[in-house]
């Protein structure tokens, strides 16, 4: 469920298409500085190689809320790994494909790419969903352009003919307030909302993230952080035992 509801608001991304490189747009401030979006928020963003943290989330659909308490682990670019339900339910994303174990039916899942993107109606990058949770532009920041709106805030865009993915900034703190992604052949969007900023080990963590996705299956999702860690190595265990059915 937990993966699920990550990738249904995912599912609001842009398909993968063969796109020109983008003109890089400039900002003009007052002082008559040009910036870019990578020049002006880039310095701003602490690389990062190893997250955990323990997560509690209500997870709402059809107008039911699920409460879920699980641990969250994440490999930068590489891996998405969740225990939940007191470790018997296991799931792990790559970029490749998402598994998911069921100890209590002795069973588990494979969605590869194809099928991942069949289910989703949508190419999927853990990046982008790692992204997503930690409060960070959805993509790399030369594809986007900066909007000033007003003294405290701003906002970045990456427009394509089909999609535009926009990031609100708190310009004093430089933290995504909220990001949005929208298909513009359709109503279909798909919203973050991130609060209760604070520092840890130097990186800004939003400890709420508020996500709504509509698409085919309108999903809501309130994700609280506990316990996080940027600093110490994982590990991702994930064996399934030989005696467990493969589900199709």
């Amino acid at each position: 469920m937990i993966a699920i509801g990550l990738l249904t608001f995912a599912a609001c991304k842009p398909k993968k298409q063969i796109i020109a490189p983008p003109v890089v747009k400039t900002t003009q401030l007052d002082s008559g500085v040009n910036l870019t979006a990578e020049t002006f928020i880039g310095p701003t963003l602490k690389d990062w190689t190893y997250f955990s943290a323990k997560i509690n989330i209500k997870f709402t659909q059809n107008g039911s809320t699920t409460p879920v308490e699980a641990h969250l682990r994440m490999y930068k670019d590489s891996l998405i790994w969740i225990s939940a339900g007191y470790g018997l339910y296991r799931i792990l994303i790559n970029n490749d494909s998402m598994v998911i174990m069921d100890k209590i039916n002795t069973s588990y899942t494979v969605y590869d790419k194809a099928s991942l993107a069949e289910l989703m109606d949508a190419p999927l990058t853990v990046s982008q969903i790692q992204n997503i949770l930690l409060g960070q532009p959805a993509f790399a920041l030369k594809f986007y352009q900066i909007t000033f709106a007003k003294d405290s805030s701003f906002q970045i865009d990456y427009i394509q003919e089909k999609f535009v993915t926009s990031h609100a900034f708190n310009k004093q703190v430089m933290t995504i307030d909220s990001t949005r992604i929208d298909d513009n052949l359709t109503t279909n969007y798909a919203n973050a909302i991130y609060s209760s900023y604070s520092v840890i080990d130097s990186h800004n963590l939003p400890y709420t993230v508020k996500l709504f996705a509509t698409s085919k299956n309108p999903i809501s999702m309130e994700i609280e952080y506990s316990e996080p860690d940027f600093t110490t190595a994982l590990t991702f265990p994930f064996t399934i035992p030989a005696s467990y059915d493969k589900k199709k």
